[in-house]
């Protein structure tokens, strides 16, 4: 008889529509419907993966009030209780059992820690941490962070933290969480993938991207600190001296209006192109247009569109910060140190005026990458290997 797995989900799987956001998290449930009975709370509306048992988690109200400043912040502060007895709630009713309960977030963490105490085995999973190790501890930061770090606190039996360049690990072992009950590891890639040419000619075409167009690409969701805002502003200084220049922004998010008057403000009307949100099948013609990828998030950039980027072998200029720089290395990227205006627009222009620069950063990146990752059989494989070990252990006592 299979285990009985239940995932909470703070956030929804799918952002906008369906196969948009956060991959790990979709390829996660397509691999736990074929080893485990899955049920999956959840705030979409509606999920169609094969053999799980959907149970929709009504967030609405607190998604909208969570974007507007300072009610945000006091949203997100009580939120933790209205979760809680909304999981509960849908537990009950629901008549809801499991053996291992698969907890996605912080506060996803914390509800099954109340609701179950010690009853299933609890896995907490974490896709990085926002956080700057130098000042996170400081009182102010206490006190901004103090529901939650609470949250975080609940330890569950174990922890699996996304490997994505933000010292999620260290993170964990500060507040205390035990070294060996953390699995750190990094997302799989998907190494197939199909271009569609037939798009890419008529997407060209729509938005006048001609052969000689040096095409820049983002792909983020777009929040404040994945700081796309720094791609559209060198944008506006690259065109003085190359004005067949654009740039396409792929995401979506909170950030979406401001960054459009920012266009706006800085006449990028005829060179910033603002894609939306695109599925995983389509994100690769894209990738696939462009001739140099940009990534400045603030933490690290080292997460899944910098890996598609390696994967497709392009010309990449990101920011050294985080642990970004032991995923790649200035010999196969340009690899910043900091933000300085000028060394940007110099590096920059560097590899615009070089194409076999351009071609020879993107074949190194593509090495790179097809010596350090998985594919993402073997990634989930992993982290169901290291679940089971510790449920063993775990049911031993």
């Amino acid at each position: 008889m299979k285990k009985k797995i239940l995932i909470i989900a703070q956030l929804q799987v799918w952002d906008i529509k369906k196969n948009v956001g956060k991959e790990v998290v979709s390829k996660t449930i397509e691999a736990m419907s074929k080893e485990y009975d899955v049920t999956i709370i959840s705030p979409d509306k509606s999920l169609d993966f094969e053999n799980v048992d959907h149970k929709y988690l009504e967030m609405n109200i607190q998604f909208k009030l969570n974007t507007i400043k300072y009610i945000g912040y006091l949203v997100n502060t009580v939120f933790f209780y209205f979760f809680y007895q909304k999981i509960k709630s849908i537990i009950k009713k629901e008549n809801i059992s499991a053996d291992i309960v698969y907890c996605i977030g912080h506060w996803s963490g914390f509800a099954a820690k109340k609701i179950f105490k010690n009853k299933a085995f609890i896995v907490n999973r974490y896709f990085g941490i926002a956080w700057d190790p130098k000042t996170f501890f400081s009182f102010r930061q206490r006190l901004k962070f103090f529901f939650k770090l609470i949250s975080y606190k609940k330890f569950g039996n174990v922890a699996v933290m996304t490997n994505d360049g933000t010292k999620g690990r260290q993170f964990l072992e500060t507040i205390g969480y035990p070294k060996d009950k953390i699995l750190f590891i990094k997302n799989g890639i998907n190494k197939e993938f199909s271009i569609d040419e037939k798009f890419i000619e008529n997407f060209k075409e729509k938005h006048n991207i001609l052969p000689d167009t040096n095409l820049f690409l983002t792909v983020s969701r777009l929040a404040k600190w994945k700081r796309v805002n720094v791609s559209i502003e060198l944008m506006e200084k690259l065109i003085v001296d190359y004005p067949n220049s654009k740039l396409l922004i792929v995401g979506y998010g909170s950030e979406l209006n401001a960054l459009k008057e920012l266009v706006i403000k800085k006449n990028l009307q005829d060179n910033i192109i603002f894609v939306g949100s695109v599925s995983r099948d389509e994100i690769h013609n894209f990738y696939s247009m462009a001739n140099i990828f940009l990534s400045f998030y603030d933490y690290s950039n080292a997460g899944n569109p910098l890996f598609e980027a390696m994967l497709h072998g392009k010309c990449i200029i990101t920011l050294n910060n985080g642990d970004t720089g032991s995923f790649i290395d200035k010999n196969s990227c340009v690899l910043l140190e900091n933000l300085d205006e000028d060394q940007m627009i110099k590096k920059t222009q560097e590899v615009l005026a070089d194409k076999k620069l351009r071609d020879d950063l993107g074949k190194a990146a593509l090495n790179k990458l097809n010596e350090t990752f998985q594919n993402w059989n073997e990634r989930t494989s992993t982290e169901f290997n290291f679940i089971e070990q510790h449920y063993k252990k775990y049911k031993q006592n």
